[in-house]
């Protein structure tokens, strides 16, 4: 297959892990150590926390910042306890979030979460049989997964990502390349970095995603053989979309087809 495709990489976060999903319970549980923790230090005077409106004040700062950029940046862990005590604090009246009753709160809500989630996390259970599908064709496999490096490493740990992707040099993490002072996914030089690792060119590479906004638009951008959109909905890309995906499927576990049909495409030419 001179011409043909070579490479086939795959976002993380809600591709080759239920990331979303796990995110649920553990944010519950989270809303649960910090209400639990200042009821424990205050007593009665603390007042019912609101989790539900704790969990969506957090998860609104963490859309806008969810980590800290600044040059000189502060540990992720603690900023995102941080984040939990203005969110905790918003509530509690007569308590800023530095009073040592909220920070005790925001601790307690990240590190119930982290505990839940690195606890639970595991592989899609479509993942492992659509690597192998890939690899028994001959096609090298890269992980492409956007995301902060500590936070990014402590997940892949956690679902022991070094057993389906053994190579260190094919599990590339966008944090990674921001500390090296590259960017991360939609940019061409990931992909590139990617193709590099597979010894293959862009058009003989495919990515399967489920954000438009990195990794659809992202193998549009490298000129990638096929950009493949996980659709838990299976719904088509909205038609405003900036970039469209090439194929959409509901999980990974569809992706065998897209590539049987892509070398099939490959023999005929």
């Amino acid at each position: 297959r001179a011409m043909g495709l070579k490479a086939v990489f795959w976002d993380f976060d809600d591709t080759l892990c239920a990331t979303s999903e796990h995110d649920v319970p553990a944010l519950a549980a989270a809303t649960a150590a910090a209400a639990a923790t200042l009821a424990e230090r205050r007593g009665d005077t603390a007042g019912p926390i609101d989790r539900e409106r704790l969990r969506l004040e957090y998860k609104a700062m963490m859309s806008v910042t969810p980590w800290d950029t600044r040059p000189e940046p502060m540990e992720v862990g603690a900023f995102r306890s941080a984040m939990w005590s203005r969110a905790v604090a918003l509530q509690v009246v007569g308590g800023g979030e530095g009073d040592p009753d909220v920070v005790a709160a925001g601790v307690a809500a990240q590190t119930a979460f982290d505990k839940h989630r690195l606890a639970h996390l595991v592989f899609v259970p479509e993942a492992e049989q659509a690597l192998r599908h890939a690899r028994a064709l001959g096609l090298k496999t890269v992980m492409i997964t956007n995301g902060h490096h500590q936070v990014q490493r402590d997940k892949l740990a956690a679902v022991k990502a070094h057993l389906l992707f053994p190579d260190p040099e094919t599990i590339i993490v966008g944090g990674e390349e921001v500390l090296a002072g590259r960017p991360e996914k939609p940019s061409p030089s990931i992909f590139l970095k990617a193709c590099a690792v597979a010894m293959c060119e862009p058009h003989e590479a495919m990515h399967v995603g489920d954000s438009l906004a990195t990794d659809i638009q992202g193998g549009v951008n490298t000129g990638l053989r096929a950009a493949v959109w996980v659709s838990k909905e299976f719904t088509q890309a909205p038609k405003d979309a900036a970039a469209q995906p090439t194929y959409v499927i509901r999980n990974v576990g569809g992706l065998a087809a897209v590539i049987d049909a892509l070398l099939v495409e490959d023999g005929a030419s």
